[in-house]
């Protein structure tokens, strides 16, 4: 991750994120609108076949992401990947091939 003191200054060096990585070939990063929640796609254990969407949350801006969790809600034996969050983080969309072929999904929840 790399972060900037404001939208028009030059990015910092990168960092890893630490314990948000394992060998488990993490993709498709996509912060929450609030910065404070990193979607993800891995296939690292704890989730069902193929790659599955995880969430790392911190408190903060100027905390580290925790340990992920895995989205189980969205979990399917196939691979889930690419997942996006709406501005209000009511709505997420993914592409899976549960259906025997790549093609977007969405899954909406209650206001927070």
């Amino acid at each position: 991750m790399a972060t900037r003191t404001e939208p028009t200054a030059a990015f910092e060096e990168a960092v890893n994120l630490g314990k948000v990585n394992t060998g488990g070939d993490e993709s498709g990063p996509s912060l929450s609108p609030d910065a404070l929640s990193l979607y993800f796609s891995s296939g690292r254990p704890g989730g069902s076949d193929g790659d599955d969407i995880w969430v790392a949350t911190r408190p903060d801006l100027q905390s580290p992401f925790q340990a992920p969790t895995n989205l189980t809600e969205l979990d399917d034996p196939n691979s889930e990947v690419g997942a996006k969050l709406s501005a209000d983080r009511t709505e997420i969309v993914f592409t899976s091939n549960r259906s025997g072929q790549w093609t977007l999904w969405r899954a909406t929840r209650d206001c927070l």
